[in-house]
């Protein structure tokens, strides 16, 4: 959480979409933009992150369950704030 935070606070498209899966799927649950795939991911990311505005993402992590050995369910709430 915190690398993912920290890349995003970057504006590092690269680094954020590191952190995701090849086959993840992206959802904005404010706008539902949407975005399948990591390169469509980093592509979405890029974009947005190249429209010069500064954005600051705070992360608070309220509990992790692990159903399985290769899973984590984190639930939180992610705060984006946006130069303008």
């Amino acid at each position: 959480v915190q690398a993912y935070q920290e890349a995003y606070n970057q504006q590092n498209a690269a680094k954020l979409t590191a952190q995701w899966a090849s086959d993840a799927i992206y959802v904005n649950p404010v706008t539902g933009e949407a975005a399948e795939g990591k390169e469509a991911i980093e592509k979405l990311f890029s974009e947005k992150f190249a429209d010069g505005k500064q954005r600051h993402l705070e992360v608070e992590v309220k509990s992790i369950a692990f159903p399985s050995a290769d899973e984590a369910i984190e639930n939180g709430v992610m705060k984006v704030i946006i130069d303008d």
